[in-house]
């Protein structure tokens, strides 16, 4: 009898690792710690630039996002998108040279932009204080201090001489202004001439319905403004100095919330970013 030959069964055991001890959650925790230390760099800059240096940066970004936009997908010699590359080939012309000078030209322009924005802005905070020594010093200017807003805006620094419930700047329905508002104006008249910016000049009612005949609140302002041009003129402001005279009526309330409000009726005094300051940029930072 044949002797049976057993078959020889050889077993193995691959001992299976614990995932507690795998190496992915060292790529995960990596990856994490990328995107948070990225973060923090993010918002450090944020912090640590100007208003006027983000957006040149953007700027920056967006004249790159413009390039590419144009030079994206353009048509070859073929007529066929080429569809490969963003960038001009180099037939030995001047191609690259030109966009390398076009794009110093923008940023020069920019740098130009900002430092007139930057030099406005410091004329226009001088200005301020100067304003404001003006008003500690002055003994009817301190006097009628609460009647005199300073407001920093884009298009340059405001002044505004306002009403109040108990003292008036003008005589009861015409544009006739009393002493102290004149000695107002025109002291601000000789602080502003310091500056050689052009001037504009507002003049704003309340909401309160004007019952003279042929007469209303349109011509009242416009003849408050006009009362304050020659008060200013009188502080030593020259006349080519004034670029305009306008009345607004109620159609710019101080106070939107409460239209026949005392500070509703004023006397607004701008003065302007010099030619060739870009407002958009004028924004405080």
């Amino acid at each position: 009898m044949a002797e049976v030959m057993q078959p020889i069964i050889v077993k193995k055991c691959r001992q299976k690792k614990h995932p507690a001890h795998s190496t992915s959650w060292k790529v995960a925790l990596a990856d994490f710690m990328t995107a948070l230390m990225t973060l923090f760099l993010l918002l450090w800059l944020l912090a640590s630039t100007t208003q006027v240096q983000r957006e040149s940066i953007a700027l920056q970004f967006q004249f790159q996002e413009k390039v590419n936009v144009e030079t994206k997908g353009k048509k070859g010699i073929t007529g066929a998108n080429t569809g490969s590359s963003n960038s001009l080939m180099d037939l030995g012309g001047r191609g690259r040279e030109i966009d390398r000078e076009v794009e110093a030209d923008e940023r020069e322009e920019i740098t130009d932009i900002y430092k007139k924005v930057k030099n406005e802005k410091l004329r226009m905070k001088r200005l301020k204080r100067n304003i404001e020594r003006t008003i500690t010093r002055s003994k009817v200017m301190s006097k009628y201090k609460d009647h005199i807003k300073l407001e920093q805006v884009p298009e340059g620094l405001k002044v505004h001489v306002v009403d109040k419930n108990d003292k008036q700047m003008f005589k009861k329905g015409g544009g006739i202004p009393k002493e102290f508002t004149r000695q107002i104006i025109s002291q601000l008249g000789t602080t502003i001439n310091r500056v050689p910016n052009k001037i504009a000049i507002f003049g704003h009612t309340d909401a309160a319905a004007y019952t003279r005949i042929n007469y209303s609140n349109w011509e009242l302002s416009a003849d408050r403004a006009n009362a304050a041009r020659r008060a200013l003129v009188k502080g030593g402001i020259k006349a080519d100095q004034i670029d305009r005279v306008v009345g607004l009526a109620d159609t710019r309330p101080f106070d939107p919330e409460n239209p026949e409000a005392a500070s509703n009726r004023r006397i607004s005094i701008l003065v302007l970013n010099q030619d060739g300051v870009d407002s958009r940029f004028m924004m405080d930072y």
